[in-house]
Formats: C-alpha cells, sequence, structure tokens
C-alpha cells in the first residue's frame, strides 16, 4: 500500500486522505505512520515538505479565520512537533526531528504570510492571463530594502527586489500562473506538464524550467527579460500564443510600453553557461572559425561571419579573465574584423587575412 508514495508529487500528497488526516486532523496513528515513512524514505521529504505546505495555504483561503484562530493552529503545530521524541519510534532520528520542525516552520511562514494578507490589504487584481472566478493566489512580497529570498509552492525560487511582489497560484491544467509587480529573479523547477508562466500586466513569459530575472523600469515604461539558462518565451500579453520571441541563454527582451514592441538582443556582459568553465583559453595558430564556434559553445550564443572568407584564417592568441567582448575582440583584431549584434545574434565582418 505504502509503495505507491513512492511515485506522489506534493499534490498528490496534499490530495491523500490519510495525508490529510496527519496535517489537518488531530489523527495520532496518521502522523506517527507518515513521520516513520518520510524517515524511512528521505528522496520524498521535499515533497512531503511541498504537500504540507499546499494544505496549510488551502486550508487558510478555504476558512474564514479570526486572527486568533490562526494563532492557536500555529500553537497546535508547534505542540505536534515538540510532542515527538526519539524514545516514540527508533526509526524517528534527530535529523528526521531537525527536518519535521523546519517542515512546521515552513507551513507556519506561508500561514502568517496569509494572515498578513488577509488582515492588512485587499485581494490582488488577478492577471489577464487567470480566470476571473479564481482568488485564490498564494502572495510574497519585499518591504524591506535589500533583496528577498522565497520559495513558491511549487517549489520554485524566487529572488525580490526591494518592492516587489509576487502572486502564485495552479490555473486550470496545473498550469503554475505568477504575476509579478516590480524586478524579480526566478528559478523554475522543471515541470514539462505545468508550464511556468509569469504576467507583468503587459507580457506574458512562459518557461517549462530554466532561470531568468525580469526587471521593469517605470521611468521608462520598459521591461526587460533576462535569460540565465533554459529557454523562454515571451509575448505581450494581447500576442501571446501568435508571435512570441524565443529566448536562449545570454539574451534579452526590452518591451516598450510606449510604442508597444518587443526588442531582443544579448545581455550586456554575456557570462560562460558551458560547465565546467575554462580559467584560461590559449590559442597558436588555430583556425578563426574553431575559435568562434568554441566561444559558442561556451556562451550559448549565436556568431554568423563569411565562413569562405575567412577559411584560410589561424590565430594566436590567450585570454583568461577577460569579458566576452573583449575577448572577441583580441580574436577579431588580426583580421580586422567589425563586430554588430543584431536580435541577439553576433555577426562579425572581414576582409579575410590575405593582407
Amino acid at each position: 500500500m505504502s509503495e505507491k508514495y513512492l511515485h506522489f508529487t506534493a499534490s498528490d500528497f496534499a490530495r491523500e486522505a490519510y495525508f490529510r488526516e496527519w496535517i489537518l486532523g488531530n489523527n495520532a496513528e496518521a502522523r506517527d505512520f507518515w513521520m516513520r515513512w518520510t524517515a524511512e524514505n528521505p528522496s520524498k521529504k521535499q515533497e512531503i515538505l511541498q504537500g504540507i505546505a499546499l494544505l496549510e495555504v488551502m486550508r487558510s483561503q478555504e476558512a474564514t479565520l479570526t486572527q486568533k484562530e490562526i494563532d492557536n493552529a500555529i500553537q497546535k503545530t508547534i505542540s505536534q512537533v515538540r510532542g515527538v521524541t526519539e524514545s516514540q519510534d527508533p526509526h524517528i532520528t534527530r535529523g528526521w526531528i531537525r527536518w519535521i520542525r523546519y517542515a512546521a516552520a515552513l507551513a507556519i511562514l506561508l500561514l502568517s504570510w496569509w494572515a498578513t494578507e488577509k488582515f492588512a490589504e485587499k485581494r490582488p487584481v488577478e492577471p489577464q492571463t487567470a480566470d476571473a472566478g479564481n482568488s485564490n493566489w498564494f502572495k510574497v512580497e519585499n518591504r524591506q530594502a535589500n533583496l528577498k529570498n522565497a520559495v513558491l509552492p511549487d517549489g520554485s525560487k524566487v529572488v525580490l527586489d526591494p518592492g516587489a511582489s509576487v502572486f502564485f497560484r495552479y490555473a486550470e491544467k496545473g498550469e503554475r500562473m505568477v504575476r509579478l509587480s516590480g524586478s524579480a529573479f526566478f528559478d523554475v523547477v522543471k515541470n514539462p506538464a505545468q508550464p511556468f508562466r509569469v504576467s507583468t500586466g503587459e507580457l506574458l513569459t512562459t518557461v517549462l524550467g530554466t532561470s531568468f530575472k525580469i526587471s521593469t523600469e517605470a521611468a521608462t515604461r520598459k521591461t526587460k527579460v533576462r535569460v540565465m539558462t533554459g529557454r523562454v518565451e515571451v509575448s505581450t500579453v494581447a500576442q501571446q500564443n501568435k508571435d512570441n520571441t524565443v529566448l536562449y541563454p545570454n539574451q534579452q527582451v526590452t518591451y516598450s510600453k510606449e510604442d508597444n514592441l518587443l526588442t531582443k538582443s544579448l545581455v550586456e556582459q554575456p557570462v560562460e553557461v558551458r560547465q565546467p568553465k575554462k580559467s584560461e583559453y590559449v590559442y597558436e595558430n588555430v583556425p578563426i572559425g574553431v575559435i568562434f564556434e568554441e566561444l559558442e559553445q561556451a556562451y550559448g550564443v549565436t556568431i554568423v561571419y563569411d565562413k569562405k572568407q575567412l577559411a584560410n584564417c589561424e590565430i594566436n592568441a590567450s585570454f583568461g579573465a577577460e569579458s566576452f567582448w573583449d575577448k572577441l575582440r583580441l580574436i577579431c583584431r588580426p583580421v580586422r574584423a567589425t563586430i554588430e549584434e543584431k536580435d541577439g545574434i553576433i555577426i562579425v565582418s572581414s576582409p579575410g587575412c590575405n593582407f
């Protein structure tokens, strides 16, 4: 019977009746079973933790709770955790006790976030990509002067700039919907069955599992999406699924609200995406085309050049900590090449090396 739980996701645990008896009910037998089962199956701890968090959020949003009831729920969770000792079951170790306390702490944190939203703020206006009838949003915001780290209910990580806020919920068909106000970096848990969509009001960014940064500049009325890893699709909300701009590592797109245009380009300072990274590059009489190919692989960029014109050009060069652009300029200097960047692609033009 318990073998089926090895294939459960966080949402599966949240729907499992016996699991709910542990978290939402007062069933000591269920509590002992799940604590013992998780101790014996440590690979499922993350899903268990996310399942606990989902149930606490759903319980908070479905019930009409007073502040006193919320405080009582928090104290009840703490008491249950404190009541567990090693003497009760040999399978429950000190490491497991620490972990379950952490799980309770996260659930309490989620409950506190919801309580703050309920008693201090109004419900958020739903994004255009969400169903108008569903208001079950998980919210996190950054009211401090420094960056703020947070974990969304699906396990994805987000780093919020000062003043930023994020709303998250599961939409129809399991899609992960996010509404972003301000700027934030996302490191998304990969799940092809549940696309991760971020709306800023005008822009819609869709990913399966990747890391990227969305920045909004109020003064210029521009929004920028920069990709660190993986693949991202960006479109305006009005044109979604019609003319998506596809971005790869070290590429970005800038949306201008004033003229309603998306402009694709490379990031200002591309970083090496290949692992492991090279600390030093040394070339002795190496064809320039081979060097271009290595830079493409290391930085995930596309370099276009006249292969016939540069077929017989060999380069001697060495560099290490220089920036991507400095490396490219050092390579292009011997063949008197010019460098242009257009739509996220690098174009190198040269008269060749027969001079």
